[in-house]
């Protein structure tokens, strides 16, 4: 796992995630929001809804480029790099 936050400069804060963790994050919250989820879970702060619709936005044309095709075999695939599983 490759995910870090480094110092902020002002008031940005820099997060890097490797692939794996952006497809994961990109799918988990894409669905949260289909599902209704997302909305429930942020209904009292309509900040944080906006934050992480912004977070998905971002993050849908860089899961795009690197996942054209199978994408549900690159979730599996990418779920288990997360885990640490060494059998996928």
């Amino acid at each position: 796992m490759r995910m870090d936050a480094t110092g902020s400069t002002g008031d940005e804060v820099t997060i890097r995630l490797g692939g794996s963790e952006a497809l994961v994050l990109f799918h988990s919250l894409s669905e949260w929001e289909e599902n209704g989820m997302l909305r429930e879970i942020t209904a009292a702060d309509l900040a944080a809804r906006q934050i992480v619709l912004d977070l998905v936005a971002s993050l849908e044309p860089l899961v795009d480029v690197a996942f054209p095709t199978d994408y549900a075999e690159c979730v599996e695939r990418a779920r288990a790099e997360v885990l640490g599983d060494g059998n996928s």
